[in-house]
């Protein structure tokens, strides 16, 4: 079905989403779709690791003391994923469970997923008590009542961050939350919830011990930051009330929070974003590893307010002088030299020079072709950006996935933590497949500056404009349906938009729980 404009827009209208960006979005896939592409492909330099400049080392730029008080941050979890692939291992129940009355003996089916699930170890998963009685019985062949099945079924079809990841039955929301009890650090929390599911994260909230209080928000994915299903010919699906079929945008659509997070929070400078289902616990190893992570980069931050005052007073040489200390954090590498040494030996000012040389070295900015009279208005823009960290584990030989690379680009060589999708099938091998080349992936952080010391907010990002989607293929009710999708990690981690920095983590702070078997035998005690 084809909608005229005029129809487009009260269709959008009707349901919450920007007709414009529908429309971008349509005009993306259909080029996609036809070109049999399903991103742009970005073509890989070199990877970005500790031995080229790209990685800034553990520890970095002091060696590894995270002693020091400061504050200023909100965690912001991305908390609104579906639980269907951490309860994957128990849809053969549920399925079957749906052809079952539960008042009479369970049929073959039941039973028969109940004993493997039993077989497999189901037992030792962090399954509420009742779902775990109900599979004995199911695999026994007993009787259940139609109440406690209901209340099964409920479980699996819960969003993620209300699911148990250890055999108390707390959810990774509770710990979420006691993790940042433990840091000491943060101004507040904000939790983003899938539509119209703030009432039940409250009340989960209200149920957990608190001994102490840390502001606590909950955003919303909600129409506004969702986009349309489209089928391969460019119609969009329409849902059986005759609605447009809109489906959540991706994580790189969080960032149109940003503004909502500053104003509840008029004192927090930057976001602190992690995944809901990526548990550090609250032992002081993880504590510590984590406040070393923000320490870097609040005192990055330091220094590059000072920076903007100066430039505000057009006082560069003073800014200079922070510039240079910056710069003697820094190590040059190889990739870093083959961008800037033609550009920095064509300055003649000694404070320009080292104010770009920080842009380059430290951040990867690549030199903009300008007239030597316009330095100081072009690096004030670029010091004025949101000043963003991405905390990169160490690669075990065995990982593949978001990486940071140095990319070819119409602008020059730019820094960017690439997903898999958005490099040829020659770079995936070259590259991303080879740990020697690949040292580190999968930024288990973010910190990202949302207002300078002014109060000003500074997170705006152009995601109408950004190169950095994806075109997501599913099949929705029996038929292949495509939508745009973005990555935050790509939006966020990259020297086009942002004064990015890569710092390498140790790997006890990655501990991603994709399935029930990644939970399985834990308790609250592995995790304190």
């Amino acid at each position: 079905m084809k909608f005229s404009i005029d129809e487009y827009k009260s269709r959008c209208t009707e349901i919450g989403i920007d007709v414009n960006s529908a429309l971008l979005h349509q005009k993306r896939l259909m080029n996609a779709i036809q070109s049999h592409s399903h991103a742009q492909v970005f073509e890989v330099v070199d990877t970005c690791r500790l031995d080229n400049g790209g990685l800034l080392p553990h520890g970095w730029p002091f060696g590894g003391t995270s002693d020091c008080d400061f504050d200023g941050y909100v965690a912001f979890v991305l908390a609104a994923g579906a639980g269907s692939r951490y309860f994957q291992p128990l849809h053969e129940l549920n399925s079957a469970l749906g052809a079952f009355s539960g008042e009479s003996l369970p049929n073959i089916a039941v039973r028969q997923a109940a004993m493997k699930l039993r077989d497999v170890g189901a037992l030792e998963w962090p399954l509420s008590k009742s779902f775990k009685e109900a599979i004995i019985a199911l695999a026994e062949g007993n009787n259940m009542r139609s109440s406690t099945l209901v209340e099964v079924r409920h479980s699996i079809n819960l969003p993620k961050a209300l699911l148990p990841c250890v055999r108390e039955e707390m959810t990774f929301f509770e710990i979420k939350h006691r993790e940042h009890l433990a840091l000491g650090c943060l101004d507040g929390q904000a939790f983003v919830v899938p539509h119209q599911m703030t009432a039940k994260f409250e009340g989960y909230y209200e149920t957990f011990e608190k001994n102490d209080v840390l502001k606590t928000v909950f955003l919303e994915q909600g129409p506004r930051l969702s986009t349309l299903r489209f089928y391969n010919d460019g119609t969009p699906v329409v849902e059986g009330d005759g609605t447009l079929s809109m489906v959540p945008a991706g994580h790189g659509s969080l960032i149109s929070l940003f503004p909502e997070v500053a104003k509840g929070f008029e004192q927090a400078h930057s976001l602190f974003i992690r995944n809901i289902d990526n548990l550090m616990g609250t032992a002081s190893g993880a504590k510590n590893e984590t406040l070393l992570f923000l320490k870097a980069h609040m005192m990055v931050r330091e220094r590059l307010c000072k920076i903007r005052r100066y430039f505000e007073r057009k006082d560069i040489k003073n800014a200079a002088e922070i510039a240079q200390e910056l710069s003697g954090w820094v190590k040059v590498g190889n990739q870093t030299n083959q961008m800037s040494k033609r550009f920095l030996d064509s300055i003649d000012e000694p404070a320009i020079r080292v104010l770009w040389e920080v842009m380059i070295n430290l951040f990867h900015t690549c030199p903009e072709t300008r007239s030597s009279e316009n330095h100081q208005t072009v690096l004030k823009g670029l010091y004025s950006r949101p000043l963003n960290a991405l905390a990169e584990v160490p690669n075990t030989g065995r990982d593949m996935g978001g990486t940071p690379v140095f990319v070819k680009t119409k602008q020059g060589i730019q820094k960017v933590c690439l997903e898999i999708p958005h490099a040829s099938e020659a770079d995936r091998k070259k590259f991303f497949a080879d740990a020697k080349k690949a040292t580190h992936f999968n930024p288990v952080f973010i910190a990202s500056e949302i207002r300078d010391d002014e109060g000003r907010f500074i997170g705006s990002y152009n995601l109408e404009e950004s190169p950095f989607w994806l075109l997501a293929a599913k099949v929705y009710r029996g038929k292949n349906v495509y939508y745009h999708e973005t990555l935050l990690s790509e939006l966020l981690g990259n020297s086009m938009g942002s004064n990015t920095i890569f710092i390498e983590t140790p790997r006890l702070l990655f501990n991603p729980h994709k399935s029930l078997e990644d939970a399985k035998g834990k308790s609250i005690a592995d995790w304190s």
